[in-house]
């Protein structure tokens, strides 16, 4: 059977702190049972296109936000020890952007509970213009999707539902 992951995707401005944000995305992924070990950052003078991990980085970047170098994007991830891309194999992954905030998350953890969670937190950060709660397999990246809204990118694009 082919596994898949769900997307919870609202595009919209972005909105609110990004300190508070990064703790609400770290306490969802704690609530769910995972670790946040990676993050990706794109900030003006920040930008290796490469996740990092927490433990070696999440210091330096905390301190640049709080400094007023604000991210153009920042995704956090759960990864397992021997992940070969984090596009792929993360458990949990959250992205927020000036256009979108995405959430993914495996098929299993998807339930009315987390589901709930997930948009909560999404909100609280993203004016929502329009969401969608999507499925995917796992050997495509849901995000080329949230970037572009063209299901043509994705052969395995599967909504769920709209939100509104």
């Amino acid at each position: 059977m082919d596994k898949r992951k769900i997307s919870i995707t609202i595009w919209g401005k972005e909105k609110g702190n990004w300190l508070e944000w990064y703790k609400d995305v770290t306490d969802l992924m704690t609530q769910m049972g995972y670790k946040n070990t990676h993050i990706g950052i794109i900030t003006e003078s920040y930008n290796t296109g490469k996740v990092v991990t927490v433990a070696r980085k999440e210091k330096e970047i905390l301190t640049r936000i709080r400094e007023g170098e604000f991210p153009s994007c920042f995704s956090c991830f759960s990864l397992p020890k021997d992940y070969r891309c984090a596009g792929f194999d993360y458990y949990f992954m959250c992205e927020r952007n000036e256009a979108y905030m995405s959430v993914t998350i495996n098929d299993t953890d998807y339930n009315d509970y987390n589901e709930r969670q997930i948009i909560a937190m999404i909100t609280k950060y993203t004016c929502m213009e329009s969401g969608e709660i999507f499925s995917t397999s796992m050997s495509e990246l849901p995000l080329v999707y949230a970037e572009t809204k063209d299901t043509r990118n994705l052969k395995t694009y599967k909504l769920i539902r709209n939100l509104e």
